[in-house]
């Protein structure tokens, strides 16, 4: 599942990277869902939606209802996969029978590796780890190691029937109509519903951009872009909170919330 917005000129080497991988085009479609029409030579699997929101969230969730396959993978148009990600993917979500997989992934800006000192990824999440339902597994002090990891949705597999059989979280992702915070959604949601695995492979290249898309933006616009950020992760941390049912996952909530203090610090001061 490979979603866009605007972003044309990073498209091709996304699906260039989908096209590359090592698994027979048989087992695998490829469905990208954006708001601007498009076509890419040489993946006769490849479905192109197009739809009119601009967030993120209901782009996922066109995406989950529009797949046939027994697994999906997220990829936004900036990233890439590295050529084994679909094969490794479907063998171990297989053979562990999870409902959600999470790899780590190599870091660029603009397009160019960083340094090994700047990949975080690498030098702090090569191990692995197994939550079941209800944080079992992961008490919060595992949970805040495992956060740290544990994101990006191009580094995200979920088994489809997992999001589809949840309308609750079907319907929330086409109103929230978001951006900001998706992944956070989809992890905390899996780690108290479902059973989530994460490996110590680089599966997913990362590309980082100007947080504020660019040194030229006016002050106004960053503060702008800030508040719809700290906005659309409070709608996150609500619906979450309604959905936690072990204490664990209410702690977790409680965490990301303060964690995201900054954003809050930033706009509205002291008071």
């Amino acid at each position: 599942l490979v979603t866009a917005h605007k972003r044309r000129q990073y498209i091709r080497k996304a699906l260039d990277s989908v096209r590359a991988q090592n698994i027979d085009r048989s087992e695998y479609e490829v469905i990208v869902v954006s708001n601007f029409e498009g076509s890419y030579e040489g993946l006769g699997n490849l479905r192109w939606i197009t739809v009119d929101e601009e967030g993120l969230s209901p782009k996922i969730a066109v995406g989950f209802e529009e797949a046939r396959g027994e697994i999906v993978s997220i990829l936004e148009d900036d990233d890439q996969w590295l050529p084994d990600k679909l094969r490794l993917v479907r063998d171990l979500m297989r053979r562990e029978r999870v409902d959600f997989l999470h790899n780590i992934k190599i870091r660029t800006y603009d397009d160019k590796v960083l340094p090994p000192d700047e990949q975080m990824d690498l030098r702090n999440c090569s191990f692995s780890a197994r939550v079941g339902p209800g944080f079992r597994g992961a008490g919060l002090h595992r949970f805040h190691r495992l956060w740290y990891c544990i994101w990006n949705n191009s580094a995200i597999s979920i088994r489809r029937d997992f999001v589809l059989q949840d309308q609750r979280l079907i319907k929330f992702l086409k109103t929230f109509n978001g951006t900001n915070g998706v992944d956070w959604l989809l992890t905390v949601n899996a780690f108290e519903h479902g059973t989530v695995i994460h490996v110590p492979r680089a599966l997913t290249i990362l590309n980082t951009h100007n947080f504020f898309d660019g040194l030229s933006t006016p002050p106004q616009k960053m503060l702008l872009n800030a508040i719809k950020m700290r906005r659309e992760h409070l709608r996150v941390f609500e619906f979450l909170s309604t959905r936690c049912k072990s204490r664990t996952c209410k702690l977790a909530v409680d965490f990301l919330r303060m964690a995201d203090h900054p954003y809050y610090l930033f706009i509205y001061g002291d008071d």
